[in-house]
């Protein structure tokens, strides 16, 4: 898998055309900036994954070795992943990320991109009706996802969602 990374914020004309009445899994807070990791994929669009002091869920990397991870439970949270094809709802601020979770994430940056990817692809292909999950797994998985809000960027017409 090809993937370029990088550690950026959305911007606030994101969140001004996503605003949380109508897109309430979007991790949205005014005093807080959505600090992610950006996966350039060699698909047609960017995995933005948000960095979460609280993850309480597997469907994410849980950070191991940072300080901040041994009073909470810290990590990459793939179900509140953003999808953009249109790099402008990017930042040219980078995020601010503890170093240690900076490096804990260069470390396994491969295993993250994978992880992140197959995220998604298990969704777009559930969606599709290619490989269905049992739906108690699928609901665990994806029941408070933010993937349901980008079905256009995943190429998930009305046409091709078979569920």
């Amino acid at each position: 898998m090809e993937f370029d990374y990088q550690f950026l914020l959305l911007t606030p004309e994101f969140f001004q055309i996503h605003p949380s009445e109508q897109f309430p899994e979007l991790l949205q807070k005014e005093s807080r900036v959505y600090n992610c990791l950006v996966i350039d994929t060699m698909y047609d669009y960017y995995i933005c994954i948000p960095f979460r002091t609280e993850m309480h869920h597997k469907n994410g990397y849980k950070f191991k070795a940072s300080k901040r991870s041994r009073a909470h439970q810290s990590g990459l949270d793939y179900s509140k992943i953003v999808i953009l094809k249109d790099s402008s709802f990017l930042s040219s601020d980078s995020a601010i990320v503890d170093d240690d979770e900076y490096n804990e994430t260069v470390t396994h940056i491969r295993q993250i991109a994978k992880g992140a990817s197959n995220y998604v692809q298990n969704y777009v292909l559930h969606v599709q009706g290619d490989a269905s999950l049992d739906p108690h797994d699928f609901l665990w998985r994806y029941g408070f996802s933010t993937l349901k809000y980008f079905h256009e960027e995943l190429g998930l017409t009305l046409q091709s969602s078979k569920r």
